[in-house]
């Protein structure tokens, strides 16, 4: 009995849905109309367009199936049913140079009034990793999970240089987002003077197998969704956060301090762990990984933040 008709009035239903409906205590137990008819009363933001796409995705398979399996007298077509999406802006811009002195110029990093509330001043030093996640995007543009998932191994000495290792090996929880961000990225001069090895050393005498322990896995198995959710509350209650600002921004902050310094993308795309079709193609060819650890180096080196004053941080 199942139409076209009925999946297309499900997307429509869609867009009344509530976000992490599932997580909210009144909701919980609640059918889909009754959830939608319960938000009318609640308003909670609802999913977006892109998640409305994500779930037609998963129907597709399920109505060829149907259709292949003489299941319905008449076929159920999904993929053209997709919503259009608006891909003229930016998901998320860099940080300006006001956000990120107001960022770094904050209790985080200058002095909390305690290890709890961290985004009013005092005289107490927050050093975990919501002091040093910031820092590491800010100096290397790697993404958020990939920082968040470090093991203590995934630092090491290389070729004279300290360098950090994106990989998936060593725990099965660890996850990448391609095959391509696999890599070694230099850890700059600046995260060394600010305290980063001293920070590892103490991690590695300490036993920890990760980086950063207390970073747990959140309910979907991501190690980025702590610390995401830490930092998009923690703007905002320093007044910077906007739509478009996110941990992200340091990654696109990053790539446009590279194009500064006179790089072109195609120069350092291997070292943010993307890459191109020719990339992709002739890597598949020789043993050694793009680019030796000095010319990683002067990459990595070639960003700066001194208008920062980060140096005022230096234990």
């Amino acid at each position: 009995q199942l139409r076209r008709k009925h999946v297309a009035e499900w997307r429509d239903q869609l867009y009344l849905m509530p976000k992490m409906a599932k997580q909210v205590t009144v909701l919980k137990n609640l059918k889909f109309k009754e959830v939608i008819a319960a938000n009318q009363k609640l308003g909670r933001p609802t999913i977006d367009p892109k998640t409305i796409n994500r779930y037609l995705s998963a129907l597709s398979p399920f109505a060829k199936w149907l259709v292949a399996n003489d299941m319905v007298g008449t076929p159920i077509m999904v993929d053209d049913m997709f919503i259009k999406l608006d891909r003229s802006k930016p998901k998320r811009l860099p940080f300006s140079d006001e956000q990120l002195k107001a960022l770094f110029n904050s209790p985080l990093f200058r002095g909390a009034l305690s290890n709890s509330v961290e985004h009013k001043p005092g005289n107490f030093s927050i050093r975990d990793w919501r002091y040093w996640l910031p820092l590491v995007a800010l100096f290397s543009g790697m993404r958020l999970g990939e920082i968040a998932q470090l093991l203590v191994d995934d630092v090491q000495e290389m070729d004279g240089a300290w360098v950090m290792h994106v990989t998936t090996e060593g725990d099965p929880e660890k996850k990448l987002k391609t095959v391509g961000s696999e890599r070694v990225v230099p850890i700059h001069s600046e995260l060394i003077a600010l305290g980063f090895l001293d920070y590892y050393t103490a991690r590695k005498q300490a036993g920890s197998k990760r980086l950063f322990p207390e970073i747990k896995p959140d309910s979907r198995g991501f190690m980025s969704g702590v610390p995401s959710k830490f930092l998009n509350t923690y703007l905002d209650r320093i007044s910077v956060k906007t739509k478009t600002l996110a941990m992200h921004s340091f990654r696109h902050l990053f790539a446009d301090r590279l194009r500064k310094a006179g790089y072109l993308d195609g120069e350092f795309g291997f070292i943010l762990g993307h890459g191109d079709r020719l990339v992709r193609t002739t890597g598949r060819y020789g043993a050694l990984p793009q680019g030796t650890v000095a010319q990683r180096s002067r990459l990595i080196e070639s960003v700066s933040f001194k208008e920062l004053n980060l140096d005022s941080l230096y234990n």
